[in-house]
């Protein structure tokens, strides 16, 4: 089957882990938004009682914006830029410097700036006034943990789950074991 990124957390959220349908959720009769920020692209998408809105579609771009902002200013530290230490460096807010923890958390914060403010535009012209009336806003990705506390600031009905990094793929599972346990 072929499916859009942003159609996974849908699936997470609808589909238990076993495969079988979620009964605490009736997407049939709920009105969904999805902010999917993954590291090349942040995917939207809004489903309304079952159906994917094609208008509310949209991508803009994802979290390799502040890892590349993060290592320029990093590097203008001159503190090491190696992907790994960026990595660590957006988990944590620091990185380990000759065996001690320093703190880069005002260079993330600056580094992520400007990119938040674009997923947080692009999810206002998505979701619009629509926002206060869906039944929420699922946010998942690898960006989602950075960046969720400024989305749930402007959409209290946002959630997220435990581990968003891995929601695509766990949703995609569930979808899979939902597939195969169907005749």
């Amino acid at each position: 089957m072929v499916q859009s990124q942003a159609d996974a957390p849908l699936q997470w959220l609808a589909i238990q882990g076993n495969g079988a349908l979620n009964t605490q959720r009736d997407l049939d009769n709920e009105a969904w938004g999805v902010i999917e920020i993954g590291h090349y692209t942040t995917d939207f998408a809004l489903s309304e009682r079952g159906s994917m809105m094609e208008y509310a579609v949209a991508s803009c771009a994802g979290m390799h914006l502040v890892y590349d902002a993060l290592s320029c200013a990093m590097a203008a530290e001159r503190l090491p830029t190696a992907l790994d230490v960026v990595e660590t460096a957006v988990r944590t807010r620091s990185i380990k410097l000759y065996g001690k923890p320093r703190d880069v958390g005002p260079l993330l914060d600056t580094a992520t700036s400007g990119f938040q403010a674009t997923v947080l535009d692009e999810a206002d012209r998505i979701f619009s006034d629509k926002a206060a009336v869906l039944d929420g806003i699922v946010v998942g990705g690898g960006g989602a943990e950075l960046l969720f506390g400024k989305l749930l600031e402007r959409f209290p009905n946002a959630i997220c789950g435990d581990e968003p990094r891995m929601m695509v793929a766990e949703g995609f599972c569930r979808l899979g074991l939902m597939s195969l346990a169907q005749p």
